[in-house]
């Protein structure tokens, strides 16, 4: 398969799952409070990162633009509808890059789908529709979803991404054309990618600037998510939740390896 056939596939996916969503407002309610909940856990477990001059804006484009609450539809629109032309246009090194980003977002929005399912399942099951999802329930249906391989491979993709836009801003001339891009970006209603792609580029090149810096952010990041996903999925519950609460306080959790 062609890259932007691979680009449209997956784009495609995510579009599917949405409609699902958005067609059964009590999934999408589930789905917004997944989301919500793995919002707040990243936020806590990555707020010395946020907090930092040098990884600051790169922790915010992980936390905003590869993974948020944020509809992306609009955005996912502009990327299916020219990753010919990304094919065509850019250094195989994007392209690559592009496919895999693509990727990240079908498998992270089936994986809140399958979480969003099993806590309606859980609520509908206990004739509680109007629950919150709390820590315990959080943990009861990552393990009811299961999915461990789909979990690795998320965070290897990550990590992977990371290190294509440590990589590409070494490229000076892809920061000038990305930079060029964007009022002829915006005219054609392509904006939202022309920023995504530009902003990646320029927050990752910060960063890079510093001798080993993007190694030991993407070193920290990938240490601290296999700790979680290893607890999420091993851990006593009674322990992992207990992980949990401290890492939502804002305190380091006990028992969870935090890079």
């Amino acid at each position: 398969m062609h890259p932007a056939q691979q680009i449209r596939a997956a784009l495609a996916r995510v579009a599917e799952l949405r409609a699902a969503a958005a067609g059964t407002p009590a999934l999408r309610s589930a789905l917004e409070g997944v989301r919500n909940f793995q919002s707040r856990r990243f936020a806590a477990t990555y707020a010395d990162l946020a907090a930092d001059r040098v990884t600051g804006p790169a922790t915010l484009f992980f936390l905003q633009e590869l993974y948020g609450g944020r509809d992306y539809a609009h955005r996912d629109g502009q990327f299916a509808r020219v990753a010919g032309t990304i094919e065509q246009t850019f250094p195989q090194d994007v392209v690559a890059a592009t496919v895999e980003v693509a990727q990240l977002h079908a498998i992270s929005e089936a994986l809140d789908h399958a979480m969003a399912q099993a806590w309606l399942d859980r609520v509908t099951e206990q004739g509680r529709p109007d629950a919150q999802l709390d820590i315990d329930a959080y943990v009861r249906i990552w393990r009811t979803v299961g999915r461990r391989a789909d979990r690795q491979w998320q965070l290897q993709t990550v990590v992977s991404v990371g290190q294509a836009l440590g990589r590409l801003t070494r490229k000076k001339a892809l920061g000038w054309m990305l930079r060029l891009m964007q009022a002829p970006a915006k005219a054609a209603g392509m904006g939202d990618l022309q920023h995504f792609l530009a902003m990646g580029f320029d927050t990752f090149g910060g960063m890079a600037a510093q001798p080993g810096g993007v190694a030991r952010f993407l070193d920290t990041i990938g240490q601290r998510e296999a700790g979680w996903i290893h607890a999420l999925f091993d851990d006593e519950p009674g322990r992992v939740q207990g992980a949990l609460a401290q890492q939502l306080k804002g305190l380091p959790p006990a028992g969870i390896h935090q890079g």
